[in-house]
């Protein structure tokens, strides 16, 4: 692996979403709380409490879906790099990836413009709602409501050993730490191959698990499980990520997903809930392709199955009194 060749192409980037915080804790319902179950000992006043919205949550829907949904396209796109720090994004993608977050900036502000407009007709609401839980200390201002609101997406530079200039170390010294940069380096790539292949994995096996439920319909025959459109579309989307999330190039995962093109990009979700045998098919297609790319583990967990039921033969053949272990 070179890492020197690879980090030319790649960069660090760091998602930061700050939202005021809408919980508050109802001293008052928590001290009734309390006294309604007899909780009377100090040490256990703190194992109940009871929360309220200060704000109707319905108000806020807007920001928390987006801020979810951005959230979820930025672990989408990007690979990790160590743990719940900054994650690695392909330089390739970097135009589309910037697009996307204009995109959710724009919208961000748009909605905490919305709230501060409306902030104060909002409480004035929930004095009515909450009656008696209102307590007007838990609304602070609208212009601090509004610096809670905070979206930062901060690019950083791909750590390479080499960049490394620190004076007043031995070159011993700065070799070691060096080395202990590059070690570190490596092994957060390897990982990053690593998830790579387990959204294969974890992709392949939902596909599996959907085609091979079944259900009953009112007319009382066995159909297909319910499953949405998004099985398919899912698979496609990974394979169109796949070139930006294989960071480190590894050739098996661009063959893993050029085989998922030919063998499941084609389906139809339709046609799949009408027809078994294309169900049985697919779900054959399906096995074959995990243990073509998971040899080792498939291989494994058929060695334990065996064991394991040849252990259970020989325990039932030692005791015939063991049954309740059945």
């Amino acid at each position: 692996m070179n890492i020197t060749e690879l980090s030319k192409n790649l960069m660090l980037v760091d998602l930061s979403i700050g939202k005021w915080s809408n919980n508050r804790q109802d001293k008052v319902g928590s001290e009734t709380l309390k006294r309604e179950y007899g909780i009377k000992d100090h040490e256990n006043k703190n194992r109940i409490r009871a929360y309220k919205s200060a704000i109707n949550p319905k108000n806020l829907k807007g920001i928390d879906r987006l801020c979810n949904d951005f959230r979820t396209y930025f672990y989408t796109v990007t690979a990790p790099f160590g743990n719940n720090g900054p994650r690695v994004l392909n330089a390739d993608y970097f135009p589309i990836f910037r697009a996307k977050t204009r995109e959710f900036c724009q919208s961000f502000d748009t909605e905490v413009t919305n709230i501060i407009d409306n902030f104060e007709t909002w409480k004035s609401e929930s004095k009515t709602e909450l009656n008696g839980a209102y307590n007007e200390a838990d609304y602070p201002g609208a212009h601090e409501v509004q610096g809670k609101y905070q979206r930062k997406v901060n690019f950083l530079p791909f750590p390479i050993s080499d960049h490394l200039q620190a004076t007043g170390l031995s070159d011993i010294e700065l070799q070691e730490i060096k080395t202990d940069i590059e070690n570190k380096v490596k092994a957060n790539l390897e990982n990053a191959t690593k998830d790579c292949f387990d959204r294969i994995e974890k992709t392949i096996k939902h596909l599996i698990e959907k085609c091979g439920q079944t259900r009953e319909n009112k007319s009382g025959e066995i159909t297909a499980g319910i499953f949405r459109d998004s099985l398919i579309e899912n698979i496609k989307e990974l394979t169109e990520l796949i070139p930006f999330l294989n960071i480190t190039k590894n050739p098996d995962i661009e063959r893993a997903r050029n085989e998922m093109v030919k063998k499941f990009n084609d389906l139809k979700p339709e046609d799949l809930r009408d027809d078994p045998l294309l169900r049985q098919s697919t779900i054959a297609a399906a096995e074959d392709f995990l243990k073509d790319l998971f040899p080792a583990t498939t291989d494994a967990a058929t060695t334990d199955a065996a064991t394991t039921d040849a252990a259970t033969t020989d325990a039932a053949t030692t005791d015939e009194n063991l049954d309740w272990l059945k």
